[in-house]
C-alpha cells in the first residue's frame, strides 16, 4: 500500500516538472554550446568573450566552461571570507554540465538492479525507493534544463 502512495506521488510529481518544464521553457533559446567553448559564463550567462575571438579549434575542444569576471570574483571574495556557499553552487553547475551522461548511466545502473532485485526476490518496497530515485533524477534533468537555457 505504502508503495503504491509513493509510486501515485512520485508520478504525479513527474508529470507536474514535465509541465512546468514545457510550459516555463517553450519559448527560450538553448545555451549549452555556447557555455561549453566557453563564450558566455555557465553562472550567470553574460558573454564572456567576442564570438569572433573563439577559433574553430577552441570551440570544437571539449570543456570550457569558464566564470565570468564578476562570478569569479564573488567566488574569491565568497573563499576569503570563509563562505564557500558560491563555490559550492558553482560546483554543482559545472556537474550539471560536464557530468550528466555518467549521472544518467550510474541512475539507470542503479535502478535495473534495484528492479531486478525486488523482482527477484520480492520485495515490496523497494519500488518505493527507485520511485524516488526517478524522481530525484527528473528533479535534477529540470535543473540542468534551467541551467542551459535563457530567456
Amino acid at each position: 500500500m505504502l508503495g503504491g502512495i509513493i509510486s501515485i506521488f512520485s508520478f504525479l510529481g513527474l508529470i507536474y516538472y514535465t509541465y512546468k518544464m514545457i510550459k516555463r521553457y517553450q519559448n527560450t533559446t538553448g545555451v549549452s554550446w555556447r557555455i561549453q567553448i566557453g563564450y558566455i559564463c555557465y553562472s550567470c550567462k553574460t558573454p564572456v568573450k567576442n564570438i569572433e575571438d573563439i577559433s574553430y579549434d577552441e570551440a570544437n575542444s571539449d570543456d570550457k566552461y569558464c566564470l565570468c569576471k564578476v562570478c569569479k570574483r564573488d567566488e574569491d571574495i565568497d573563499s576569503l571570507t570563509g563562505n564557500i556557499k558560491t563555490k559550492l553552487i558553482n560546483k554543482i553547475k559545472i556537474l550539471l554540465l560536464k557530468d550528466f551522461k555518467k549521472l544518467s548511466i550510474v541512475h539507470f545502473s542503479i535502478v535495473v538492479i534495484l528492479v531486478g532485485i525486488g523482482l527477484t526476490f520480492n520485495i515490496k518496497y523497494l519500488s518505493a525507493l527507485v520511485n524516488v530515485m526517478n524522481f530525484f533524477y527528473a528533479y535534477v534533468n529540470y535543473k540542468r534544463t534551467v541551467l542551459m537555457t535563457e530567456k
